[in-house]
């Protein structure tokens, strides 16, 4: 009976304390976002309320930057000043992970810890998933009051290229027109080739995989390459112009 008892008591203890690190789970992501949501509408107000007095931010390219008042005039001048550039932050939900701290029975702080994206547009135009990062974030409670005070951002580094384009059906009969030798400026001779519902660029002992998004555009999965095939008054291809991130990088002349 007293063995009951004991087991009882654990058992108790231990759906209380789980209970209890939900909440503070629940807590800390909920507060984390609010930060961040703020950070991404660039409302330093809201920012600052989620913010300890002696703040401390690690970044791997930036340096130390210590206080809410640097911190804060550090996100406005760098971040919120420029008219023509935007930045958001969105964390990776599967990477994020929150650790509750205790002192004995007492929760005293958080961490909360993942891998995020920078989407950043330039003059208005679509914005682009360039920059991924990891980041730890230091809650402390204090006063009944969650307060950000240490914050972790390193690992900086390019995003992997992220594919928003749509394949469209293209015809043998329409696919075959592009086919040929074509002559380029910096690659030298290229052929496409025919493939099942795409064209295959071969470029010396390079092969590249090009698919349809338009009847005369096509581009490929793993990078922000584009190829527009330009025809004359009779429908012959001319030639095609190679774009890289919007930006003309070349064009071969069918021969």
């Amino acid at each position: 009976m007293k063995n009951i008892f004991l087991f009882s008591l654990v058992l108790l203890f231990s759906v209380e304390s789980t209970a209890q690190d939900s909440q503070v789970q629940k807590t800390i992501f909920t507060k984390d976002s609010l930060f961040w949501a703020a950070y991404n509408a660039c409302d330093i107000s809201k920012m600052q309320m989620l913010v300890d007095d002696n703040v401390e931010f690690y970044h791997d390219k930036g340096g130390i930057t210590t206080g809410k008042d640097a911190l804060m005039k550090s996100i406005k001048d760098n971040l919120c000043s420029n008219t023509n550039f935007k930045t958001r932050r969105e964390a990776i939900p599967e990477t994020v992970k929150i650790y509750e701290l205790k002192n004995g029975n007492e929760t005293y702080g958080a961490i909360i810890s993942g891998e995020h994206y920078f989407f950043n547009t330039y003059d208005g135009n679509p914005e682009k998933r360039e920059g991924m990062a990891m980041f730890s974030q230091l809650w402390i409670l204090k006063d009944n009051e969650w307060k950000m005070t240490r914050i972790f951002s390193y690992d900086h580094h390019e995003a992997p290229y992220q594919n928003l384009k749509k394949e469209i059906l293209l015809s043998d009969e329409a696919l075959a027109r592009y086919e040929g030798t074509y002559n380029s400026p910096q690659a030298g001779q290229c052929n496409i080739l025919k493939g099942n519902n795409c064209l295959f660029l071969n470029i010396a002992d390079q092969k590249f995989k090009l698919i349809p998004e338009t009847e005369t555009t096509f581009f490929i999965n793993d990078r922000d390459l584009t190829f527009e095939f330009i025809k004359n008054e009779k429908g012959e291809i001319l030639k095609f112009i190679i774009r890289e991130n919007d930006k003309i990088v070349d064009e071969a002349m069918k021969k």
